[in-house]
């Protein structure tokens, strides 16, 4: 995998957590759908079993059928997440990235309906090149896969690409995918993750302020 700071052409970005501030509204939004199934728990709780599980997650709370209930959770995550805050700085990184023609992907949660309308509302959906759902609420995309699918519809190369994520299962799909990975940790992830997370699993790159992602892209 090649050093950061290299040129790159075609940057695949996460949505939840990466570019707009939802974890909160996510993680508030399943800690009130768990309690309607009479269900008390803790943030941590449902941080540690279901962000990222989803199906398997909810599961291991006692939830009696896990895709009724992320239905439910899903619509009501709909009505409050229309017009989600971007995190600072995204929306001038996006403008500078499309004014130097590189170009972009976005990888959004399985109901892209969502995220788009999210989009449209905060006048961003024109900036990218492809919108990429994930396959299936328990794809956690630790394989790489969804990377390179995403990079082949953007016709780009591996070596000329640059993935930007949030999560620690981002730093292991990046790799996977072998495609260099800088992970974005604003102050409002660190009740979800620690910075050894991301050290452990070797992340070359982690910022803090979005807007030194342009400090890496040529």
């Amino acid at each position: 995998m090649r050093v950061v700071g290299d040129s790159y052409q075609y940057i695949i970005l996460d949505w939840d957590g990466c570019l707009a501030n939802t974890m909160d509204v996510v993680l508030g939004t399943l800690k009130e759908e768990l309690l309607k199934e009479g269900i008390l728990t803790t943030d941590r709780e449902i941080i540690d079993k279901a962000f990222g599980k989803w199906l398997n997650g909810f599961a291991s709370f006692g939830v009696v059928n896990p895709q009724d209930f992320f239905s439910r959770f899903y619509t009501t995550l709909e009505s409050k997440l229309q017009k989600p805050e971007l995190f600072d700085g995204v929306k001038s990184v996006l403008t500078a990235l499309k004014r130097t023609r590189k170009k972009l992907a976005l990888l959004v949660p399985e109901n892209k309906n969502l995220v788009e309308k999210a989009l449209t509302n905060l006048e961003i959906k024109s900036y990218f090149d492809q919108i990429y759902t994930k396959r299936g609420v328990d794809d956690n995309k630790n394989d790489g896969e969804s990377l390179v699918h995403v990079l082949d519809l953007l016709g780009g190369t591996k070596r000329k690409a640059l993935f930007v994520g949030n999560s620690p299962r981002d730093v292991i799909r990046g790799k996977r995918a072998g495609i260099t990975t800088i992970i974005y940790f604003p102050e409002s992830n660190h009740k979800f993750y620690k910075l050894d997370d991301f050290e452990k699993l070797g992340a070359k790159v982690v910022i803090k302020n979005f807007r030194r992602l342009l400090d890496f892209v040529d």
